[in-house]
């Protein structure tokens, strides 16, 4: 099962997520993305059903801009990065129908372990 990883270009933590999902699913399983435009391109040629994607949102307006392509993420388990735990960013986020959330501030360790699962990779 192939994941989706966005990230926007320059973010420095995405590398280390990056390195996080290629360890879990390995290279061939991962696409990255770092333009909001090829990324919904690529969204509308996936079979969203089997889909995993990951979202790194490192600021809040990443957050809005992905809200704006919400309808390409209906049918996708959603694996979301926020900025930070304040109440407006966790309620945007939720509009998103994530199955699991973290934060920039963490280790992402947790973010492993959810990925293994969803890939029977545990």
């Amino acid at each position: 099962m192939g994941v989706l990883y966005y990230a926007a270009e320059g973010n420095a933590i995405g590398l280390k997520q990056q390195q996080i999902l290629d360890r879990v699913v390995s290279l061939e399983g991962v696409e990255t993305f770092l333009d909001l435009d090829s990324f919904s391109k690529r969204l509308c040629s996936f079979p969203s059903c089997m889909s995993i994607v990951v979202l790194l949102a490192s600021t809040r307006e990443d957050l809005v801009k992905l809200r704006s392509i919400k309808h390409l993420l209906d049918d996708t388990r959603i694996l979301l990065v926020l900025p930070d735990d304040q109440q407006e960013t966790v309620r945007m986020a939720h509009e998103l129908t994530p199955r699991f959330l973290t934060y920039l501030d963490g280790d992402f360790s947790d973010l492993s372990a959810v990925l293994q699962k969803m890939t029977g990779r545990v």
